[in-house]
């Protein structure tokens, strides 16, 4: 039963599609990253007095997730369900129609090989979408400080 768990795995996170999902993810949240670079970098050398000198910018106002007036922001979470199901979101219908789910089936149990499938579904597009957000993320913890988020500041959505 475990055998059936890796090999679905294994073909949900090493084929073409996969790769091309993340490139896409990456590509927009490091097109935001340097987009945004020197407008936190111009926030950080706010003069003396002014409200942003005593709230500085910070990692969690200008991430992709907290940035509300982007596009790159609006574009990912777009195209995020796309992003989620292109690794694999085909592949029972490839299965069906190529004859290898038949085969798999009358090896193992059925269900088996649809917790298998349902398994490495859902882990390909949490990884496929969650990836991109976390470089992001770790690029702006690079250049921005880590305050904690002020409520009073007006900053975050």
């Amino acid at each position: 039963m475990k055998q059936i768990y890796k090999i679905e795995i294994r073909r949900a996170f090493l084929n073409k599609r996969m790769l091309f999902s993340l490139t896409v993810g990456i590509i927009i949240c490091a097109v935001h990253f340097v987009q945004w670079l020197p407008t936190t970098f111009d926030y950080l050398k706010t003069p003396e007095g002014t409200i942003l000198s005593f709230y500085p910018a910070n990692v969690f106002s200008e991430w992709i997730c907290s940035n509300n007036y982007n596009w790159e922001q609006y574009v990912y979470f777009l195209i995020f369900p796309l992003l989620a199901c292109i690794p694999y979101g085909a592949s029972l219908y490839d299965d069906w129609n190529g004859g290898y789910a038949k085969n798999i089936i009358i090896k193992r149990r059925k269900r088996d090989y649809f917790r298998a499938k349902w398994l490495a579904v859902f882990l390909s597009g949490g990884v496929s979408v969650t990836v991109p957000l976390i470089l992001n993320f770790l690029a702006f913890l690079t250049i921005a400080p880590v305050n904690k988020p002020e409520i009073a500041s007006l900053f975050y959505a």
